[in-house]
């Protein structure tokens, strides 16, 4: 077997980067979403599953491998099926679906929506309906874009529609759009009986609390959390660590799994799988670039002061072990001095506008 140090630097980033560990905390997610979904028609209505959490804990990984999972089951299914062929899936995007082309038109089992940062109502029902394979007018109004979407979800055999970043309808809608938006959902659940899945962070749940009978219908909360901080050799964050040190792609024996090393992780990523993975590949890209032979916490101390600029006094990676204790408050003490920096240069901005305004108008 060729060795990593004889391997090319793309080969070795796309190695680690398509790596993804099977952790408990992943597998109950995808568990979760898999259960929902083969509960299609099992009820007269569809029902709703709320996949909440903090950044980068894993609910968007978890969709895309039940969608991965999916794809090859219907694949297997399928492929002695005369007249039937699941499309190839590619590489999975912000909004995906599962194709199957019969006889008599096409399925989409399972169909994967962005939500928008700023979303308007006949926007999202315009990406599910693209999602579909289905163009939409652009002077189509919502009531004609929502009828078009219960035909085509029907017609199509949808099984359950994912919704991913469902907090943004929270953010930039009122207490009333947060209704409506419920309302939306309750309809397709109610109407055409697919499954719903709402992912987001924890506020996505205000669009169940703004809209009671979403409540009803919802049969499950599935809340994706952080590793504990635990350094016990069976917890799930040192098993986590052990897998991704043995898929680092260096032939010396890395130290990520070391017990000082994973402490100082968890510290830095609060212990969020996908902040752990995104360290992991900067400081494996750092590793490659100076021909380093394995990732250690002097390659990490270096990741975060060479490629996030992080001064020595808030590198957790050069810091004393006595000092680790009062990191996290460090940290957070930090983020307000630069939060309330931020807030005082954006106001003495406004306030400069406002006079260089006024200046100019008492000069015409």
């Amino acid at each position: 077997m060729m060795r990593w140090a004889q391997r090319g630097s793309q080969e070795r980033l796309n190695h680690i980067g398509r790596y993804i560990a099977m952790t408990p905390t992943l597998q109950s997610a995808i568990g979760a979403v898999r259960s929902h979904y083969e509960a299609w028609r099992t009820q007269p209505e569809g029902s709703c599953l709320f996949l909440i959490g903090e950044p980068r804990v894993g609910k968007t990984t978890a969709l895309d491998e039940l969608v991965e999972e999916l794809h090859k089951q219907l694949s297997f299914a399928y492929a002695i099926k005369k007249g039937y062929t699941v499309k190839d899936l590619d590489a999975i995007t912000a909004s995906t679906a599962i194709t199957i082309a019969t006889p008599s038109g096409m399925q989409r089992p399972i169909i994967k929506v962005l939500v928008g940062s700023r979303p308007t109502f006949n926007e999202l029902l315009a990406h599910v309906l693209l999602c579909l394979g289905v163009p939409v007018a652009s002077r189509a109004t919502f009531g004609e874009r929502l009828q078009l979407l219960t035909t085509q979800l029907t017609g199509q055999k949808v099984h359950m529609v994912v919704f991913d970043e469902v907090q943004h309808i929270s953010e930039h809608r009122s207490a009333d759009g947060a209704y409506r938006a419920a309302d939306v959902f309750k309809v397709l659940m109610k109407a055409t009986r697919v499954q719903i899945v709402c992912a987001g962070l924890p506020h996505t749940l205000e669009i169940m609390d703004a809209n009671p009978q979403i409540a009803g219908l919802t049969h499950q909360i599935h809340h994706v959390r952080p590793f504990a901080l635990d350094l016990d050799h069976a917890s799930e964050l040192m098993r986590f660590m052990r897998a991704i040190n043995q898929e680092l792609p260096f032939d010396e024996i890395s130290t990520m799994a070391e017990p000082d090393v994973a402490l100082r992780v968890g510290l830095y990523t609060d212990c969020c799988a996908g902040r752990i993975a995104l360290l992991t590949h900067a400081a494996v890209g750092y590793a490659i670039e100076r021909n380093r032979r394995r990732i250690d916490i002097k390659v990490l101390a270096e990741t975060l002061c060479e490629r996030f600029c992080v001064p020595d006094a808030e590198n957790v990676f050069k810091m004393c072990s006595d000092a680790l204790k009062g990191y996290s408050e460090l940290i957070r003490h930090r983020r307000q001095e630069r939060l309330s920096a931020a807030e005082h240069r954006q106001t003495k901005s406004a306030r400069h506008k406002r006079h260089r305004s006024s200046f100019g108008a008492r000069g015409r």
